[in-house]
């Protein structure tokens, strides 16, 4: 990964360098971290290909944080961007450009092992390869992260995923379940695995997915599922 961080004050941009590091060499993860202490990064970008995360402050004397983001936009429109404020009331203005998120300067280091985690978490997720289904009478493949959740059906496996796509292969849920990630994809019942991704609540035995589809939980599985969403949600925030 590599991240560039803006500030004109030299010692704490250098600061917030050696925190990111650090935190990379503790999870023993590659990182280029390049610091700028004015508007020169915008040259930088025109020379080379840019930075998978850009934190920026926002008060800076030759061009605020926000023109800023607005021109790394230009360049880049998906590029995570982060705003280091000392100031809370400045995140709205973070709207415009689509700001990932805010750090307080004053308290930013917590909250930036978070951040970075969660972005580490998100990147090796979306690096996913598809699943491929193959046999003689069908060929298909798809995004392992458009799976919400996998039934048996007699001698198939039915994919249930985005858009209300449905895929089936001939095979048992085990065999499947070894080519899918393993936090992420969990026994509910004897019959059906779920992605923890597209979880949005549970209670009792009842999860709720983000399309408003609801799944029961086992009473054999409830603490495993209950255990594993808690593990996955906290790898995220």
């Amino acid at each position: 990964m590599q991240i560039a961080v803006v500030d004109d004050e030299s010692s704490f941009a250098n600061k917030v360098k050696n925190d990111i590091e650090k935190f990379f060499q503790e999870q023993q993860k590659t990182v280029k971290v390049k610091c700028f202490f004015d508007a020169s990064l915008f040259i930088d970008l025109q020379k080379q290909n840019g930075y998978d995360l850009y934190l920026l402050d926002v008060e800076m004397p030759e061009i605020n944080g926000i023109m800023l983001a607005e021109k790394i936009r230009s360049l880049n429109y998906n590029v995570r961007i982060v705003f280091l404020t000392a100031h809370e009331n400045y995140a709205r203005y973070g709207y415009k450009v689509k700001a990932y998120d805010y750090l307080l300067k004053d308290s930013y280091q917590e909250e930036l092992f978070l951040m970075l985690e969660r972005i580490w978490k998100e990147d090796r997720e979306n690096q996913e390869e598809y699943y491929i289904i193959s046999s003689d009478n069908k060929k298909c493949k798809f995004y392992v992260n458009d799976i919400l959740y996998l039934v048996k059906e007699k001698q198939y496996t039915v994919f249930h995923c985005k858009e209300e796509v449905l895929h089936r292969e001939r095979g048992s849920l085990q065999a499947i379940l070894e080519h899918l990630p393993k936090e992420r994809f969990v026994w509910i019942d004897k019959g059906t695995i779920l992605n923890l991704r597209y979880v949005t609540q549970f209670e009792k035995y009842v999860i709720t997915l983000e399309t408003g589809e609801k799944l029961t939980v086992s009473r054999r599985l409830r603490s495993m599922v209950q255990e594993k969403l808690t593990d996955y949600w906290g790898g995220l925030y």
